[in-house]
């Protein structure tokens, strides 16, 4: 046995296993971006002192000589050998400067204290409110410790399907928000809960295994209340799950939906909700809806991106110029630590721009690059390699062929969408026309919502009202499943170009 420290807590832990291995013992929410197959290099822990295994060679690819000379490890690497005490990496905090929620909104005027809670699959939002003034009293953000079971909604309802797999991925979820309401410091009377179907199952505690296998019903759309204590919530008297429009047609979807004024809107509206898992709805008159749900992939959130990160501080958000000496712009103003989804999409329309990446995604056919270094340079330490470029092309032909799919369900065509999502604020209007990230007509007027998901949650936690509009939404969406349209495949082919 060997005592492992981590936060001022000792725990007693077998010796001979990683310190991955000891905090999934443990319960000890931790992220694994690539789920611990030492393909990342993100699971990043500091050694204050004590007994761990000799630097490794995946570490020493992972890790810059600077890193590993202030005592970097990997947590899916480093064995403990004896006792040993380490705290987080903190320096990429891992947390956003900002979770976008609205400083003031109208209310009911109900008392006590209100928390609405945005459920990413990568990152989790949440701001507590005055319920009676409508007023914002303190905001967290951080990476969604379901990481660690899958970077996916597929992965997670893969990992339900284990045994003691569902309650471990409601118990990670769980500890995090009772971590916001703790440090926080006061108990809250309504929690309002948005997120995909599975994310809200889970939250709930409802069997999310049947989304796993067609036909993929889901036992409850949702949209009802649940107590607190029940759920294994400390200090919450009572959760309010949004309403769902199908198995992946999440309540964050409708929730960006109510937010955008898609209810009654007087023209026709395109939303993107964009994310690992990505939510497009249109509607034509503002009563009935279409939706469907495209699988991008983590890439626009900085999963599977070689030097991808979250909208974290020192992520390169945008990319003015990429030739000579890049001209890039980072969260905060601070020292460049990876690449985000916004930096993600300014970086394939500048390099499509300046001839760095031809239309088929093909890094140095159109310039000096060497055939052999397929890497574009953002900073020092950051840069993009030729398997990020397919990462994204895939992520952008899924949102492009969904967004044509569901035009053609539509008596009118949207000139406006708005577009929303974790880095929904930070994209460029004209790098995503660029790459063609949707069809033609819904690029005329791009109008950034920012964290819509969290926003429509909070609408909905502070007016019952919001709460009804949610659901007469979900209740008129019909939603389409892209794999079922026959043209999908080859929508989605022709979709993989980055722009003409």
């Amino acid at each position: 046995m060997a005592r492992l420290t981590f936060k001022g807590e000792t725990f007693e832990v077998d010796a001979g296993i990683t310190l991955k291995k000891a905090f999934a013992q443990l319960g000890i929410p931790f992220t694994f971006p690539c789920g611990g197959r030492k393909a990342c290099g993100k699971c990043r822990v500091v050694v204050k002192e004590g007994q761990a295994s000799p630097l490794c060679e995946d570490e020493e690819r992972l890790l810059s000589p600077t890193l590993i000379q202030g005592g970097i490890r990997l947590a899916c690497c480093t064995v403990i050998e004896g006792d040993l005490e380490i705290e987080a990496f903190t320096s990429e905090s891992g947390f956003l400067t900002e979770t976008g929620a609205p400083t003031l909104l109208p209310t009911d005027g109900a008392e006590g204290i209100g928390l609405a809670l945005d459920i990413g699959t990568t990152t989790l939002a949440a701001a507590f409110y005055d319920m009676k003034t409508g007023s914002l009293l303190k905001e967290y953000s951080a990476l969604n410790p379901q990481l660690e079971c899958g970077l996916d909604v597929l992965s997670r309802i893969e990992f339900a399907q284990k045994e003691g797999g569902q309650k471990r991925l409601q118990e990670l979820i769980i500890a995090s928000v009772n971590g916001f309401i703790e440090d926080f410091g006061k108990d809250v009377n309504l929690l309002c809960v948005g997120g995909n179907t599975a994310m809200e199952l889970i939250f709930a505690g409802i069997d999310v295994t049947p989304l796993g296998e067609y036909p993929f019903t889901p036992p409850s759309l949702l949209g009802t209340y649940f107590k607190g204590e029940s759920l294994g919530l400390k200090g919450v008297k009572e959760v309010y799950l949004m309403p769902c429009a199908g198995a992946f047609m999440g309540g964050d979807a409708i929730a960006s939906a109510l937010y955008g004024g898609m209810w009654g809107a007087k023209e026709p509206t395109f939303l993107a909700d964009l994310g690992t898992n990505c939510e497009l709805m249109a509607t034509a008159d503002g009563e009935r809806f279409f939706a469907l749900s495209a699988a991008a992939g983590p890439a626009f959130e900085g999963g599977e991106i070689t030097c991808g990160c979250g909208s974290v501080t020192g992520a390169i958000c945008k990319v003015k110029s990429l030739v000579a000496t890049p001209e890039v712009e980072t969260v905060g103003r601070q020292k460049p630590v990876g690449i985000c989804g916004s930096g993600l999409i300014d970086a394939l329309a500048v390099g499509r721009r300046e001839g760095l990446i031809s239309p088929d995604g093909l890094l140095g056919s159109y310039s000096p690059l060497e055939q052999d270094q397929r890497r574009i340079n953002l900073t020092g330490k950051v840069y993009l390699t030729q398997t990020d470029i397919r990462k994204a092309q895939l992520a952008k032909a899924a949102v492009a062929a969904g967004g044509e799919i569901l035009l053609k369900k539509l008596t009118a065509t949207p000139r406006k969408t708005l577009l929303t999502g974790g880095f929904g604020k930070g994209v460029d209007p004209l790098s995503a026309a660029e790459i063609g990230l949707f069809p033609s007509p819904l690029t005329e007027e791009i109008i950034p919502l920012g964290n819509g998901a969290l926003k429509g949650t909070a609408m909905a936690l502070l007016k019952n009202e919001e709460r009804e509009k949610a659901q007469l939404i979900a209740k008129n969406t019909t939603v389409i499943s892209p794999t079922e349209e026959r043209e999908f495949e080859d929508i989605f082919t022709k979709n993989l170009t980055l722009g003409k």
